[in-house]
Protein backbone atom coordinates (compact mmCIF):
# COMPACT_ATOMS: atom_id res chain seq x y z
CA UNK A 1 0.00 0.00 0.00
CA UNK A 2 1.53 3.39 -0.92
CA UNK A 3 1.27 6.22 1.46
CA UNK A 4 0.60 9.45 0.36
CA UNK A 5 2.87 12.42 0.63
CA UNK A 6 1.76 15.05 2.52
CA UNK A 7 3.15 18.80 0.74
CA UNK A 8 2.74 21.52 3.73
CA UNK A 9 2.84 24.96 1.88
CA UNK A 10 5.31 27.09 2.97
CA UNK A 11 3.38 30.16 4.21
CA UNK A 12 2.10 28.11 6.62
CA UNK A 13 4.95 26.62 8.28
CA UNK A 14 5.74 29.99 8.46
CA UNK A 15 2.60 31.40 9.91
CA UNK A 16 2.90 28.97 12.52
CA UNK A 17 6.34 29.58 13.70
CA UNK A 18 5.25 32.99 14.06
CA UNK A 19 2.30 32.10 16.18
CA UNK A 20 4.10 30.51 18.37
CA UNK A 21 7.20 32.98 18.80
CA UNK A 22 4.30 35.25 19.82
CA UNK A 23 2.58 32.92 22.24
CA UNK A 24 5.54 32.07 23.84
CA UNK A 25 6.12 36.33 24.49
CA UNK A 26 2.81 36.52 26.03
CA UNK A 27 3.27 33.46 28.01
CA UNK A 28 5.98 34.84 29.48
CA UNK A 29 4.93 38.31 30.05
CA UNK A 30 1.83 36.72 31.69
CA UNK A 31 3.41 33.59 33.49
CA UNK A 32 7.13 34.26 34.21
CA UNK A 33 7.30 30.88 35.89
CA UNK A 34 5.90 29.52 32.21
CA UNK A 35 8.74 31.26 30.52
CA UNK A 36 11.76 29.92 32.58
CA UNK A 37 10.34 26.47 31.96
CA UNK A 38 10.16 26.87 28.40
CA UNK A 39 13.39 28.35 28.37
CA UNK A 40 15.32 25.57 30.62
CA UNK A 41 13.98 23.07 28.14
CA UNK A 42 15.36 24.90 25.34
CA UNK A 43 18.83 24.99 26.89
CA UNK A 44 18.27 21.27 27.39
CA UNK A 45 17.53 20.67 24.18
CA UNK A 46 20.08 22.91 22.67
CA UNK A 47 23.03 23.18 24.53
CA UNK A 48 24.47 19.55 23.05
CA UNK A 49 23.79 20.96 19.69
CA UNK A 50 25.85 24.21 20.98
CA UNK A 51 28.45 22.00 22.28
CA UNK A 52 28.92 20.13 18.96
CA UNK A 53 29.15 23.35 16.98
CA UNK A 54 31.62 24.78 19.33
CA UNK A 55 34.08 22.03 19.31
CA UNK A 56 33.07 21.77 15.44
CA UNK A 57 33.76 25.68 15.01
CA UNK A 58 37.22 25.02 16.79
CA UNK A 59 38.37 22.19 15.33
CA UNK A 60 37.79 24.21 11.93
CA UNK A 61 39.69 26.90 13.27
CA UNK A 62 42.53 25.06 14.63
CA UNK A 63 42.84 22.81 11.14
CA UNK A 64 42.91 26.72 9.29
CA UNK A 65 45.34 27.74 11.39
CA UNK A 66 47.57 25.14 10.75
CA UNK A 67 47.33 25.05 7.68
CA UNK A 68 48.38 28.37 7.39
CA UNK A 69 51.37 27.59 10.04
CA UNK A 70 52.34 24.70 7.35
CA UNK A 71 51.99 27.26 4.30
CA UNK A 72 54.22 29.39 6.48
CA UNK A 73 56.62 27.07 7.60
CA UNK A 74 57.13 25.47 3.80
CA UNK A 75 58.15 29.52 2.48
CA UNK A 76 60.57 29.53 5.54
CA UNK A 77 62.09 26.50 4.43
CA UNK A 78 62.28 27.29 0.79
CA UNK A 79 64.20 30.72 2.26
CA UNK A 80 66.13 28.57 4.41
CA UNK A 81 67.01 26.48 1.38
CA UNK A 82 68.22 28.55 -0.87
CA UNK A 83 70.35 30.73 2.12
CA UNK A 84 72.05 27.08 2.79
CA UNK A 85 72.86 26.52 -0.67
CA UNK A 86 74.56 29.84 -1.29
CA UNK A 87 76.35 29.53 1.89
CA UNK A 88 77.49 26.20 0.46
CA UNK A 89 78.76 27.60 -2.74
CA UNK A 90 80.35 30.60 -0.51
CA UNK A 91 82.06 28.18 1.31
CA UNK A 92 83.38 25.80 -1.98
CA UNK A 93 84.20 28.96 -3.28
CA UNK A 94 86.47 29.89 -0.18
CA UNK A 95 87.84 27.12 0.16
CA UNK A 96 89.04 26.86 -3.39
CA UNK A 97 90.32 30.38 -2.86
CA UNK A 98 92.05 29.56 -0.15
CA UNK A 99 93.34 25.82 -1.25
CA UNK A 100 94.83 27.38 -4.55
CA UNK A 101 96.44 30.10 -2.41
CA UNK A 102 98.08 27.57 -0.86
CA UNK A 103 99.39 26.21 -4.23
CA UNK A 104 100.54 29.13 -5.30
CA UNK A 105 102.47 30.01 -1.72
CA UNK A 106 104.12 26.52 -2.21
CA UNK A 107 104.84 27.03 -5.70
CA UNK A 108 106.63 30.68 -4.54
CA UNK A 109 108.56 29.01 -1.28
CA UNK A 110 110.15 26.64 -4.10
CA UNK A 111 111.10 29.68 -6.20
CA UNK A 112 113.33 30.77 -3.74
CA UNK A 113 115.66 28.10 -5.14
CA UNK A 114 115.48 30.43 -8.09
CA UNK A 115 115.68 34.06 -6.67
CA UNK A 116 117.45 35.01 -9.56
CA UNK A 117 114.52 35.03 -11.79
CA UNK A 118 111.21 36.87 -11.87
CA UNK A 119 108.29 35.01 -11.85
CA UNK A 120 104.30 35.15 -12.23
CA UNK A 121 102.00 32.29 -11.09
CA UNK A 122 99.28 30.62 -13.60
CA UNK A 123 96.89 28.37 -12.96
CA UNK A 124 96.14 25.58 -15.73
CA UNK A 125 92.83 25.60 -17.44
CA UNK A 126 92.66 23.24 -20.14
CA UNK A 127 95.55 20.78 -21.18
CA UNK A 128 96.08 18.12 -24.42
CA UNK A 129 93.80 14.85 -24.47
CA UNK A 130 95.66 11.67 -22.51
CA UNK A 131 96.93 11.19 -18.71
CA UNK A 132 99.64 13.37 -19.21
CA UNK A 133 100.21 17.17 -19.13
CA UNK A 134 102.39 17.17 -22.27
CA UNK A 135 100.58 20.65 -23.52
CA UNK A 136 98.74 22.78 -22.00
CA UNK A 137 96.97 26.24 -21.33
CA UNK A 138 97.84 28.43 -18.64
CA UNK A 139 95.56 31.90 -17.51
CA UNK A 140 98.44 34.15 -18.20
CA UNK A 141 100.06 35.48 -21.25
CA UNK A 142 101.97 38.91 -22.62
CA UNK A 143 99.78 40.84 -20.12
CA UNK A 144 101.45 39.63 -17.46
CA UNK A 145 105.39 39.72 -18.73
CA UNK A 146 105.33 36.02 -20.32
CA UNK A 147 107.28 35.89 -23.89
CA UNK A 148 107.14 32.83 -26.51
CA UNK A 149 110.22 30.72 -24.85
CA UNK A 150 109.35 31.15 -21.26
CA UNK A 151 110.16 28.87 -19.29
CA UNK A 152 107.92 26.81 -16.86
CA UNK A 153 108.99 25.39 -13.75
CA UNK A 154 106.19 23.26 -10.62
CA UNK A 155 107.35 20.80 -7.67
CA UNK A 156 110.49 22.73 -7.85
CA UNK A 157 111.67 21.89 -11.33
CA UNK A 158 111.55 22.74 -14.89
CA UNK A 159 108.17 21.18 -16.43
CA UNK A 160 108.44 22.97 -20.18
CA UNK A 161 108.48 25.79 -22.05
CA UNK A 162 105.91 28.74 -23.33
CA UNK A 163 105.58 27.97 -27.21
CA UNK A 164 102.42 30.33 -28.25
CA UNK A 165 101.57 33.33 -26.21
CA UNK A 166 98.26 35.76 -26.24
CA UNK A 167 97.29 38.25 -24.53
CA UNK A 168 95.73 36.63 -20.93
CA UNK A 169 96.61 32.60 -22.09
CA UNK A 170 99.62 30.84 -23.02
CA UNK A 171 100.49 27.44 -24.46
CA UNK A 172 103.15 25.52 -22.68
CA UNK A 173 105.18 22.44 -23.91
CA UNK A 174 106.64 19.81 -21.25
CA UNK A 175 109.74 18.23 -21.37
CA UNK A 176 108.03 14.85 -21.29
CA UNK A 177 106.33 15.43 -25.38
CA UNK A 178 107.78 13.14 -27.99
CA UNK A 179 109.14 16.96 -29.60
CA UNK A 180 111.32 17.89 -26.20
CA UNK A 181 115.21 17.86 -26.20
CA UNK A 182 116.45 19.13 -23.41
CA UNK A 183 120.33 20.17 -22.92
CA UNK A 184 121.07 19.10 -19.16
CA UNK A 185 124.56 18.61 -16.89
CA UNK A 186 125.18 16.22 -13.89
CA UNK A 187 124.95 19.01 -10.89
CA UNK A 188 127.61 16.44 -9.00
CA UNK A 189 129.71 15.34 -11.29
CA UNK A 190 129.40 18.25 -14.58
CA UNK A 191 128.95 15.57 -17.16
CA UNK A 192 126.88 16.65 -20.11
CA UNK A 193 123.94 15.36 -21.63
CA UNK A 194 120.29 15.29 -23.57
CA UNK A 195 117.15 14.49 -21.43
CA UNK A 196 114.33 13.17 -24.50
CA UNK A 197 110.91 13.87 -24.64
CA UNK A 198 109.06 9.78 -24.54
CA UNK A 199 105.31 10.27 -23.60
CA UNK A 200 105.26 6.33 -23.91
CA UNK A 201 108.21 5.62 -21.54
CA UNK A 202 107.20 8.27 -19.32
CA UNK A 203 104.05 5.85 -18.69
CA UNK A 204 106.86 4.27 -16.56
CA UNK A 205 107.78 7.52 -14.97
CA UNK A 206 111.12 7.72 -16.61
CA UNK A 207 112.70 10.02 -19.56
CA UNK A 208 115.58 9.31 -21.74
CA UNK A 209 118.94 10.86 -21.41
CA UNK A 210 121.36 10.22 -24.36
CA UNK A 211 124.62 12.09 -25.92
CA UNK A 212 126.32 11.41 -22.86
CA UNK A 213 130.25 11.48 -23.13
CA UNK A 214 131.97 7.72 -22.96
CA UNK A 215 134.34 8.88 -20.36
CA UNK A 216 131.74 10.43 -18.64
CA UNK A 217 130.77 10.20 -15.07
CA UNK A 218 126.91 10.48 -14.40
CA UNK A 219 125.78 8.05 -11.50
CA UNK A 220 122.33 6.84 -9.93
CA UNK A 221 120.90 9.53 -7.78
CA UNK A 222 122.78 12.01 -9.65
CA UNK A 223 120.71 15.86 -10.12
CA UNK A 224 120.36 16.46 -13.75
CA UNK A 225 120.07 20.45 -14.48
CA UNK A 226 119.58 22.58 -16.99
CA UNK A 227 122.95 23.30 -18.73
CA UNK A 228 124.52 26.46 -19.57
CA UNK A 229 124.63 25.59 -23.09
CA UNK A 230 121.38 25.55 -24.16
CA UNK A 231 119.88 28.02 -26.08
CA UNK A 232 116.30 28.01 -24.94
CA UNK A 233 116.46 27.41 -21.08
CA UNK A 234 118.20 29.18 -18.21
CA UNK A 235 120.89 27.21 -16.78
CA UNK A 236 120.46 25.51 -13.44
CA UNK A 237 116.92 24.69 -13.19
CA UNK A 238 116.29 21.02 -11.75
CA UNK A 239 114.65 18.62 -14.36
CA UNK A 240 115.33 15.15 -12.34
CA UNK A 241 117.40 12.13 -11.11
CA UNK A 242 119.57 9.97 -13.57
CA UNK A 243 119.81 6.55 -13.36
CA UNK A 244 121.12 3.24 -15.16
CA UNK A 245 123.83 5.02 -16.84
CA UNK A 246 125.53 2.34 -19.56
CA UNK A 247 127.88 2.38 -22.69
CA UNK A 248 125.98 2.55 -25.90
CA UNK A 249 126.29 0.11 -28.99
CA UNK A 250 128.70 2.39 -30.07
CA UNK A 251 131.15 2.22 -27.38
CA UNK A 252 131.41 6.01 -27.88
CA UNK A 253 128.36 7.07 -25.26
CA UNK A 254 126.19 6.31 -22.85
CA UNK A 255 122.44 6.43 -22.22
CA UNK A 256 120.56 6.36 -19.57
CA UNK A 257 117.22 7.03 -17.34
CA UNK A 258 115.97 10.47 -16.17
CA UNK A 259 112.73 10.24 -12.94
CA UNK A 260 111.89 14.31 -13.55
CA UNK A 261 110.98 15.97 -10.52
CA UNK A 262 107.47 17.32 -11.76
CA UNK A 263 104.44 15.31 -11.81
CA UNK A 264 103.15 15.37 -15.21
CA UNK A 265 100.21 13.40 -13.88
CA UNK A 266 98.70 16.21 -11.79
CA UNK A 267 99.65 19.54 -12.50
CA UNK A 268 97.04 22.65 -11.35
CA UNK A 269 99.60 25.90 -10.84
CA UNK A 270 102.66 27.11 -12.33
CA UNK A 271 105.31 29.17 -12.34
CA UNK A 272 106.41 31.30 -15.33
CA UNK A 273 109.59 32.88 -15.54
CA UNK A 274 109.26 36.37 -17.48
CA UNK A 275 113.24 37.62 -16.73
CA UNK A 276 114.34 37.95 -20.29
CA UNK A 277 116.48 35.63 -21.69
CA UNK A 278 119.32 36.86 -22.83
CA UNK A 279 120.24 34.57 -25.17
CA UNK A 280 117.30 35.69 -27.08
CA UNK A 281 116.20 31.71 -27.39
CA UNK A 282 113.16 32.08 -30.09
CA UNK A 283 115.29 33.07 -32.97
CA UNK A 284 118.22 31.36 -31.64
CA UNK A 285 116.66 28.16 -31.86
CA UNK A 286 114.01 28.75 -34.36
CA UNK A 287 111.46 26.56 -32.38
CA UNK A 288 108.22 27.97 -31.02
CA UNK A 289 107.73 30.08 -33.75
CA UNK A 290 104.67 32.63 -34.14
CA UNK A 291 101.62 30.91 -35.03
CA UNK A 292 98.93 32.68 -36.92
CA UNK A 293 96.85 34.37 -33.86
CA UNK A 294 93.79 33.84 -35.17
CA UNK A 295 94.44 30.04 -34.29
CA UNK A 296 92.96 29.16 -31.16
CA UNK A 297 95.37 27.86 -28.98
CA UNK A 298 93.22 25.14 -27.08
CA UNK A 299 91.81 23.76 -30.41
CA UNK A 300 92.78 20.59 -30.66
CA UNK A 301 96.13 21.33 -28.28
CA UNK A 302 98.08 19.61 -30.61
CA UNK A 303 101.65 19.33 -29.89
CA UNK A 304 104.29 21.11 -32.07
CA UNK A 305 106.74 19.44 -33.54
CA UNK A 306 109.17 21.98 -33.42
CA UNK A 307 112.30 20.72 -31.28
CA UNK A 308 114.03 22.72 -28.85
CA UNK A 309 117.33 23.29 -30.78
CA UNK A 310 116.40 23.08 -34.36
CA UNK A 311 119.37 23.96 -36.56
CA UNK A 312 121.84 23.27 -34.17
CA UNK A 313 124.33 21.30 -35.25
CA UNK A 314 124.60 17.93 -33.48
CA UNK A 315 127.41 17.71 -30.52
CA UNK A 316 130.11 15.47 -31.05
CA UNK A 317 130.40 12.63 -28.68
CA UNK A 318 132.32 13.78 -26.27
CA UNK A 319 131.02 17.45 -25.95
CA UNK A 320 126.87 16.32 -25.21
CA UNK A 321 124.49 18.77 -24.84
CA UNK A 322 121.22 19.56 -27.08
CA UNK A 323 120.49 18.05 -30.04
Amino acid sequence: MNKRRVNVPLRYIIFILVFVCVGLMVASVVSPSFANAVTGVGYRVLAPIQNTLNRAGNSLTSTFSEIGSMSSLREENAALSARVEELEEENRLLYQSLYELDSLRELYGLSEDYHQFEMVGARIIQRSNGNWYHEFVINKGSDDGIYLGSNVIADGALVGRVTYVGPNYSRVLSIIDDSSNVGGVSRENGSYCVVRGDLALYQEGHLRIDHIRGDAVIEDGDLIVTSNTSNVYFPGIAIGYASGVEMSANNLTQTGWLTPIADFSDLENVLVIVTPNTLDAISASGDGALEDPSTDPEAGMETSAETETAGEPEPAPDEGGED
